[in-house]
């Protein structure tokens, strides 16, 4: 990257008087001293003293837009250095105006962390390399730069690209594993709703028991508030759309409800009934979740199936000539007969090709 250096813009017949002038070149001495010796706070701040007018301002802003670019400031850096570009009328230093501008926007790409942030500034770098090269096309380190921001962006945007696969990658996993921690919940809640319809079937054939029963009906209650929270992970994980699962652990919960009313009357042996239809449609919504499952992975096999099977078929016509595939392949409808003696065609062909492939070298002793 080719060096910044900073430009003394100040010409003796701009100055108001021999007094002032030596005045003003003192202080631009100091800047470019301050400067030279890494002292930017001190060069900045001697800069704005100095006197401006129309002929100098776009040496002022690009001399400070190279103090700040020295202190890391790009942002500001790259203010300036447009300021420079838009007041100077000097080709030379508004080409060096626009180069900066790039080096500043390539700095920024490197440090940023937002994938996006970076190549934006890699474009504007690349733009700006583009103007100085347009005003000055001997400048020699803005193509060289230009080829390295240009390269900068094609990686950026690989990377990018691994990045939102992999993002995607990862959402896919996370909805498979929340979706069999789902099943794996609903397991279990089968066989809780089983084992209290079993146990108020046995509290039926006993005498009523009000204490064993609210009892009964507090564990149903847990029961159908996990069977809420199901529900509600389930419609998360279909993202709003429209699935049996989530209508039978519907119905499931209205049924637990309703069991959940009948242990509070003292009734455990219709409660055991209510509890027995919502194990039912617990059972149906796992079995509706692992459907969608196994549907998904033939259409995947399918897909990967048919794809082969076409690779498979055009392998095979490479083996043919285009004049041998249109005489085997000629007539659309075949009869059975038709149909071996094509096989048998095919096979021959197949077979006159092989041996032409693997013809052998004469021997000569």
């Amino acid at each position: 990257m080719k060096k910044i250096t900073l430009i003394i813009f100040l010409l003796v017949t701009l100055l108001p008087s021999p007094a002032s002038a030596a005045s003003t070149r003192s202080l631009l001495e100091k800047v470019q001293e301050n400067y030279k010796s890494g002292h930017f706070a001190e060069a900045l701040e001697s800069i704005g003293q100095a006197p401006k007018s129309s002929q100098d301002e776009s040496y002022i802003f690009y001399d400070r837009g190279n103090i700040l670019f020295r202190q890391g400031k790009y942002d500001e850096a790259v203010k300036n250095y447009e300021q420079a570009a838009l007041h100077g009328d000097n080709p030379g230093l508004t080409s060096r105006a626009y180069y900066n501008m790039g080096n500043a926007a390539l700095n920024q790409a490197r440090s940023e962390q937002d994938g996006q942030k970076s190549l934006d500034l890699l474009h504007n770098s690349v733009h700006s390399y583009r103007n100085a090269l347009r005003l000055d096309s001997s400048l020699a380190d803005a193509a060289h730069n230009l080829e390295l921001a240009r390269l900068a962006i094609k990686q950026k945007k690989e990377e990018l690209r691994q990045q939102k696969q992999q993002q995607q990658q990862q959402k896919q996993c996370d909805r498979q594993q929340n979706k069999d921690d789902t099943k794996k919940n609903l397991e279990r809640m089968i066989n809780r709703q089983e084992q209290q319809a079993e146990k108020n079937k046995e509290n039926s054939q006993q005498q009523n028991n009000k204490e064993r029963n609210q009892q009964m009906a507090d564990e149903q209650q847990k029961l159908r508030q996990d069977t809420e929270k199901a529900m509600q992970q389930l419609k998360q994980q279909q993202q709003e759309k429209k699935d049996k699962a989530a209508d039978e652990l519907k119905q499931a919960m209205n049924s637990q409800q309703q069991a959940e009313d009948e242990l509070k009357k003292n009734q455990p042996g219709r409660a055991a009934e209510k509890q027995e239809d919502a194990a039912k449609h617990l059972q149906q919504a796992l079995d509706s979740l692992s459907s969608n499952d196994n549907k998904k992975e033939q259409e995947k096999q399918q897909t990967k199936s048919s794809g082969q099977q076409q690779q498979q078929a055009g392998q095979q016509q490479e083996d043919f000539s285009p004049a041998e595939q249109e005489e085997a392949g000629a007539g659309m409808e075949l009869s059975p007969k038709d149909i071996l003696e094509l096989e048998k065609k095919l096979r021959q062909l197949r077979q006159q090709q092989m041996n032409r492939a693997h013809q052998g070298v004469e021997k000569d002793w």
